[in-house]
């Protein structure tokens, strides 16, 4: 019964009219007990099976219901496949790449059927077409299987074994390319998320496997395949730390999927621009990573991950371009996934966002109420986020002239800190603002123990632009030393570090 739920209550409202009217072709005299399933699910959408079958057929351990489901269930599936729900499904002209497999499908099995009636012409002709469509759109694996299909219509000793035989062997090695390269892929994913060997195995894996993947490239190319090395080699590039080869990666995954529809499934071909708004991001290059990830968003459907992510990339780098006021705008249009359940983590970066866009206006009073909104966010990472909003926090109280409880947020961030291994340059910002503490938060009053402290951050864990330090500490630190505007001052550093 649980499958029939989630099927149904994924269909939209026109899905739902479609499926009760093909149930309802199949309706004979009498009652439609399928018909009846789903108007008891309208309307009572927690009954268990129990109940469902003791309201359909007054007795809740009915036979009849359990072969009921089963019918229903297939006849759902079939009515998913129904062109007048793949046409008018705004999933498909959403992503028709990623529709285009399911309708060459669809085409193969209404070409056997055709064949097994005795109309061959009628058969081909779907088959030819399904190969055509295939091979436009890099598809070897169902473009074999319909050149091994039409291969079997031939009759005659020249035919077997001629131009269509060698079209299907080569059609083979490039299916045996794409399985090898996204194979290897899958390989590294499970070795990435494993998090076991760290770097030096990841580029042992990569040196193993890449060379062997670009020759066979080389001998035997696809599309797809080139994509899959092309995304090892970026994670090859980024592991090694070499950004200006994985901004040349990038480039060439983005034309080689603008070149090639079939591989440009809607997801596929936003990532890459999702990857590189983010190293954009990373390596200070702001304007570029707010028109990568703007493009992205373009890409990617609303109200799905993907653009959230690509959102907040957006939100960052507009802060540190100095457009708060456009950050803020875009964090206010994401309210909708701050309130969806999935989203608590992403809701809690979007407060956290919220309060430094109000910090760097000067409004630090609501940008502690906002902060405070950033709750789910340092409760799920101890280690990270939960010691970032704490230093922040008293950044603000401090700004606000509220030394005493500064005092009492810095004890609290040392006990933090001796429960939890937070990052090196988290633990040198509290020992930085402790010794601000002994001297009454007196910021020219350092001495050469602050100096060591800078100096010792900068060396061996420097400020990142993606991170739970937007608020930059050092930068803070000078703001309060000279009189000058946090906001302002962060505009000249940034600048001044790009070059």
């Amino acid at each position: 019964m649980e499958r029939i739920k989630q099927l149904y209550f994924s269909l939209s409202k026109q899905e739902v009219r479609h499926l009760k009217s093909y149930l309802g072709a199949f309706q004979n005299r009498g009652q439609n007990k399928s018909l009846e399933l789903l108007e008891l699910l309208d309307r009572f959408p927690d009954y268990t099976q129990h109940q469902m079958a003791e309201a359909l057929y007054g007795d809740p351990q009915s036979k009849a219901f359990i072969m009921l489901k089963s019918r229903l269930l297939e006849k759902m599936l079939e009515a998913l496949s129904l062109s007048v729900n793949l046409q008018n499904n705004p999933q498909v002209k959403e992503d028709p790449a990623g529709f285009a497999v399911i309708e060459i499908q669809k085409e193969v099995m209404h070409a056997l059927l055709l064949r097994r009636r005795g109309l061959d012409e009628l058969a081909r002709e779907l088959l030819e077409n399904c190969a055509k469509r295939a091979g436009e759109l890099d598809l070897p694996e169902l473009r074999l299987q319909a050149l091994v299909y039409l291969h079997s219509f031939s009759t005659d000793k020249q035919a077997v074994g001629g131009s269509l035989f060698e079209d299907i062997q080569a059609t083979l090695e490039r299916y045996r390319t794409d399985i090898l390269c996204s194979g290897a892929w899958d390989a590294f994913r499970v070795l990435e998320s494993g998090r076991t060997g760290g770097e030096q195995q990841q580029l042992g894996f990569f040196a193993q496997k890449l060379p062997v993947l670009r020759e066979r490239l080389n001998a035997h190319y696809s599309p797809r395949g080139e994509y899959f090395v092309l995304q090892m080699q970026l994670q090859e590039q980024q592991t090694q730390h070499d950004y200006a080869a994985c901004r040349q990666t990038l480039a060439q995954l983005i034309a080689l999927l603008e070149s090639r529809p079939g591989l440009a499934h809607r997801n596929r071909l936003g990532i890459p621009y999702l990857q590189q708004a983010d190293l954009a991001l990373r390596t200070g290059h702001f304007d570029e990573a707010i028109q990568a990830a703007e493009q992205a968003r373009g890409i990617f459907p609303a109200r799905k991950k993907n653009y959230l992510q690509a959102s907040l990339l957006q939100a960052f780098a507009l802060i540190y371009a100095g457009r708060a006021p456009a950050a803020g705008t875009l964090l206010d249009s994401l309210d909708w996934f701050a309130e969806q359940a999935q989203h608590q983590l992403s809701a809690g970066l979007i407060a956290y966002l919220k309060a430094c866009v109000l910090y760097v206006k000067g409004d630090y009073k609501r940008a502690m109420q906002m902060l405070a909104r950033a709750e789910d966010l340092s409760l799920e990472d101890k280690e990270g986020w939960n010691a970032g909003i704490r230093i922040f926090e008293i950044q603000l109280l401090l700004d606000q002239q509220q030394q005493d409880l500064a005092a009492a947020r810095i004890e609290t961030l040392r006990k933090h800190i001796s429960r939890y291994k937070v990052d090196v340059r988290s633990e040198l910002i509290y020992r930085f603002l402790h010794l601000l503490e002994r001297q009454s938060f007196h910021y020219q009053a350092i001495g050469t123990e602050g100096e060591r402290l800078l100096r010792k951050m900068a060396d061996e864990d420097p400020w990142t632009a993606l991170s739970h330090e937007v608020i930059r500490f050092d930068v803070w630190l000078r703001g309060r030393q000279t009189g000058t505007p946090f906001y302002p001052l962060l505009q000249e550093t940034l600048m001044r570090e790009a070059g």
